[in-house]
């Protein structure tokens, strides 16, 4: 995928100008090595060794202030590596710095190690347990559905993977099939332990159309200027 996608919540009557916009973020992938790590950007002349994946998102807070991410995954061609780099600021409307909080992982078999640093109050380092062959990297759990879409796999598959707000390996569920009266509609739903899940479609290549959360948000993809013209006329930030 490379595409931006604007995440609000609905309007009771549908109008754009009443819904209410709560971020929006850029989806990209790419083949690549493990060194775009750092830059985030696809290498012109490195050989590709491996998968990436960046997304880079917008979330308005509801005490005013805003979240700004960076996350850029990587993934061997033979699936034993992994490593990635997360980042998020959280600014508020004056000068103030900006709170940041960092996250750094990286696998190598079934070993994992994960340095967190919230905000520059404290750090830590975590080892994940990997127990058995349900596991797969953030890469593929981000982009399963998809997948198994364009592989043309429906079912139901559970497996484990990097959980970043319980800081351990959780297991997740993948739901997905066909939709009966919509000829080249897939519809999947995600599920994790904590009872949270996501409704998406997909178009027979893969292609987000629309997704829902638990908690009500929608998520549609979006032309970059449309999005820049929807945030203009609202005020909201477009720095």
């Amino acid at each position: 995928p490379n595409q931006f996608e604007r995440i609000y919540r609905p309007a009771p009557g549908g109008a754009e100008a009443d819904e209410k916009e709560m971020g929006y973020r850029r989806v990209r992938a790419w083949m690549g090595s493990r060194n775009d790590l750092s830059t985030g950007e696809p290498s012109k002349d490195a050989k590709p060794d491996g998968y990436l994946l960046r997304i880079d998102g917008l979330v308005l807070l509801d005490d005013g202030r805003r979240a700004d991410s960076k996350s850029v995954y990587f993934l061997s061609r033979d699936r034993r590596q992994e490593a990635w780099t997360m980042t998020m600021a959280i600014r508020g409307s004056g000068a103030a710095k900006p709170e940041v909080w960092s996250e750094l992982g990286a696998r190598s078999g079934s070993s994992m190690s994960v340095q967190v640093n919230q905000g520059g109050r404290s750090s830590h380092t975590l080892r994940p347990s990997i127990e058995g062959p349900g596991y797969i990297s953030q890469l593929e759990s981000y982009l399963l559905p998809q997948l198994l879409i364009r592989a043309g796999k429906p079912g139901k598959y559970a497996f484990y993977a990097y959980d970043q707000s319980a800081e351990s390996n959780r297991l997740k569920t993948v739901e997905l099939g066909r939709v009966d009266d919509r000829p080249g509609l897939w519809r999947t739903t995600t599920r994790r332990v904590d009872e949270q899940f996501e409704t998406a479609d997909f178009n027979e290549y893969g292609r987000l159309i629309r997704s829902e959360s638990s908690d009500g948000l929608i998520k549609r993809p979006i032309e970059f200027d449309r999005l820049y013209r929807i945030w203009e006329s609202k005020g909201l930030p477009l720095d």
